[in-house]
């Protein structure tokens, strides 16, 4: 969590507290499944809570039931009349014979049965919930499950990743290795082209110098025994570097999915770029066509500006003629068109 703000911490009493708000009645079974816990951890939690007077428990023959505050504020209080109101409706009660009294029962009978309806309602509604908070339970361990096989996908390419790069290294290395005995063997080739321009030259010379000649052979045979022995050499490197080769391969092929996927994310991400910025461009294109719009409109304004002036300006020069005035000498020399 970012910002430093951490989520309060709810124990199993605040759960179940905020369950039976929601519910307003239900059976501690019933709560204890919901919750993934057992009964007899319910139990005391319902104890606690009694105590504190946030809940208020019934207690059965076959089972217990747990309600809110709220509910039992709404519905407790009309127990007794409710069983009165139901002994008179089978005929176990005996009303008055006071008509008034006769007239409050019956209404406290029907007032019994509506509430008798509506708890049947909340028990089914009750019911229904149930059912969907163990799905919603069985839908949140489908997901956890999913969550941890993604952790473990996830770990087992990190880890093919890093013998991946591990490969590649030990690949170079090898690399190294074979251009640097490629490198000695170059060096030993030139030296036995020289050998043997050497003794193409002392063939001609004298027989004083076969001792020199000799010598130059037994450098030669050790020379040519240490080229065979590097070609040796050579050869179980190129071994080692198929072998590398062919491991380098198969991880590879392995990283080409990973590598796909990635091409694609990045391909649709490139695709919604463009077409970003098509519409950008469109948008800037209708900007420049209004900005031109409105340019033509400002020099369509400045120019019937000018020809009101122009108009103005005749029409006080007509004014004085007409009033026998003579114009001023700048009307005089200026031609009408300045004016």
């Amino acid at each position: 969590m970012s910002g430093g703000i951490h989520a309060p911490i709810l124990t199993g009493a605040d759960k179940l507290l905020a369950l039976v708000e929601e519910t307003h009645k239900i059976t501690i079974s019933d709560a204890a499944h919901i919750l993934g816990t057992s009964s007899s951890i319910v139990g005391r939690w319902v104890e606690v809570l009694e105590d504190q007077g946030a809940v208020v428990v019934k207690r059965g023959l076959r089972s217990s039931f747990i309600l809110s505050k709220q509910y039992y504020d709404v519905h407790g209080d009309f127990k007794q009349t409710i069983s009165l109101a139901m002994k008179s409706a089978k005929g176990g009660y005996v009303p008055p014979k006071d008509d008034a009294l006769r007239e409050q029962q019956r209404k406290l009978a029907k007032k019994a049965r509506q509430i008798q309806q509506q708890q049947d309602m909340f028990a089914r509604q009750e019911r229904a919930l149930a059912e969907k908070t163990a799905e919603l339970a069985q839908l949140r361990k489908a997901i956890a499950t999913k969550k941890e096989a993604l952790k473990q996908e996830e770990h087992v390419r990190e880890e093919m990743q890093k013998e991946f790069t591990e490969y590649k290294r030990v690949f170079a290395q090898q690399q190294q290795k074979l251009e640097e005995v490629t490198t000695i063997l170059s060096e030993r080739v030139d030296e036995v082209v020289q050998l043997k321009n050497a003794l193409c030259m002392e063939k001609t010379e004298k027989r004083r110098e076969q001792k020199k000649l000799k010598t130059a052979e037994r450098n030669l045979k050790t020379a040519q025994k240490e080229l065979k022995k590097h070609v040796q050499q050579l050869a179980v490197m190129q071994e080692q570097t198929a072998t590398l080769r062919s491991q380098l391969q198969a991880k590879s092929s392995e990283c080409s999915d990973i590598r796909d996927v990635r091409a694609q994310a990045r391909k649709d991400y490139h695709q919604e770029l463009k077409n970003t910025k098509n519409e950008l461009a469109r948008v800037k294109k209708d900007c420049v066509l209004l900005a031109e719009k409105i340019q033509n409109e400002q020099q369509k304004r400045q120019e019937l500006l000018a020809r009101l002036n122009r108009t103005e300006k005749k029409y006080v020069l007509l004014k004085t003629q007409k009033e026998g005035e003579k114009p001023s000498w700048t009307q005089r020399l200026l031609p009408q068109s300045w004016l």
